[in-house]
């Protein structure tokens, strides 16, 4: 009985080691199909970057590539980029050097006063430059940074003209 069982013991043993065996190389071959599927994959991509690079080349115009500067902005009413940003200086040095409205007007009510002013006109400056024919994402970017620039110069000028009233 006991060669019996001995047998089946190492009958099952070998179905089990087949069995193993089996698994084994189905997981080899798996993986090696998966890594084959990989490297295709990898090739592919490289030769639709070599296509992409090869026909980007050809379909964009380097005139594409370049936009014109706000000096070259066309608008609607003839004027240029030089006379409407004129306009706009002479606008924040007239509000500045204004006289004061009020008589009994604080320093800080006058700044105040005189930042609103200056915020008004760089907003209506803005609103002009962006009624620009032919304006884009880079131009709205630089009508936003050159307003931002204009506002802090202009108030560096008010805190000019207070410091130069305290000292009369």
């Amino acid at each position: 009985m006991d060669s019996i069982n001995n047998n089946k013991v190492l009958k099952q043993q070998s179905i089990a080691k087949s069995e193993n065996t089996t698994a084994i190389e189905e997981g080899n071959r798996q993986k090696a199909e998966l890594e084959q599927t990989l490297k295709d994959t990898s090739e592919k991509v490289e030769q639709a970057k070599a296509d992409l690079d090869k026909w980007g080349a050809i379909l964009i115009d380097e005139k594409e590539l370049e936009y014109p500067g706000l000096a070259e902005l066309k608008f609607d009413d003839d004027r240029t980029f030089e006379q409407i940003l004129t306009e706009a200086v002479n606008d924040i040095v007239n509000a500045i050097n204004a006289p004061i409205d009020g008589m009994f007007i604080t320093q800080k009510q006058w700044r105040s006063q005189k930042y609103k002013e200056v915020n008004d006109i760089v907003t209506k400056l803005q609103t002009e430059l962006f009624g620009a024919n032919g304006i884009d994402y880079a131009h709205k970017k630089a009508i936003k940074e050159f307003g931002k620039n204009l506002y802090k110069e202009a108030k560096a000028k008010v805190a000019h003209v207070i410091e130069e009233n305290r000292q009369l």
